[in-house]
């Protein structure tokens, strides 16, 4: 399994993807890369992450991002 992402200036958009590449799902959330809640920094890239796609890294032990 991967974990994907397309982070662009309006949204953030995570892809899981199985080992053979196909999109399993999707997701959306309105966290511009540039306009990051508190806190900035990585540490607001990492909380981003978290919200849109926590749930799948701990759910899947050995997934790629």
């Amino acid at each position: 399994m991967l974990v994907a992402l397309d982070w662009g200036t309006s949204n953030l958009r995570a892809y899981l993807m199985s080992a053979e590449g196909d999109v399993v799902e999707t997701r959306r959330a309105a966290r511009r890369i540039l306009h990051l809640q508190e806190p900035g920094g990585a540490a607001g890239f990492e909380q981003a992450f978290a919200d849109v796609a926590g749930d799948w890294v701990r759910s899947h032990s050995t997934l790629s991002v």
